[in-house]
């Protein structure tokens, strides 16, 4: 923080001095080469201060996330509002979804990727909904009873590409319908998620 107000009170004092030698070329009426060379400078220092901003970036570590987690049984109860819990996590790079709530929580402010997938049990029809805190950014409605398996089983997946806030909440929550979510060995429900680039 302290580099941060440094640079930008070099910029401030950079472009304060060159407005004061644009001033004192009007009233002095300095000839129009000098007026092409300040000009010319003003150039260079810009490039100058773009680059050293490069190279700061450069030399910050990347930053990196991703999970993928799966539910390890089936939830009985989706007449129930909840938050799901993916709590077999296969994946956990920065460790920042937490299988216990089912929450994942953004380590940076950035644009994240995040996926997720529900398998509706028998006569079952379940809605879903990815929220970022307490707000709903994308939504998803799974219904074994319009899938070709004749109401045992169907499964429905969806993707957003959002930008999330430096400790927002990331996580998939279950609004009040009938039936069953099932995950087992063979048909299972996840969520996953990553970090794709810092601003």
């Amino acid at each position: 923080m302290k580099d941060e107000k440094v640079r930008l009170n070099v910029n401030k004092d950079r472009d304060y001095i060159i407005c004061l030698c644009y001033v004192y070329c009007e009233n002095y009426g300095v000839d129009l080469e000098c007026r092409k060379a300040l000009k010319n400078i003003k150039y260079d220092i810009e490039y100058l201060t773009h680059a050293v901003n490069l190279q700061r970036q450069a030399q910050q570590p990347e930053r990196r996330s991703a999970f993928y987690a799966i539910m390890s049984r089936s939830f009985n109860h989706s007449e129930i509002e909840a938050v799901l819990q993916f709590d077999n996590v296969t994946l956990n790079i920065g460790n920042n979804y937490d299988r216990f709530d089912g929450v994942y929580t953004a380590p940076v402010y950035g644009t994240y990727l995040f996926s997720w997938k529900i398998t509706a049990g028998y006569a079952s029809s379940v809605n879903t909904a990815l929220m970022v805190n307490s707000k709903q950014v994308a939504s998803m409605h799974t219904d074994s009873g319009e899938s070709p398996h004749q109401g045992f089983q169907a499964s429905s997946s969806n993707t957003a590409i959002i930008t999330v806030q430096l400790g927002d909440q990331v996580y998939v929550r279950n609004t009040p319908q009938r039936g069953q979510i099932l995950s087992n060995l063979v048909e299972q429900s996840g969520f996953a998620g990553t970090l794709l680039f810092q601003p």
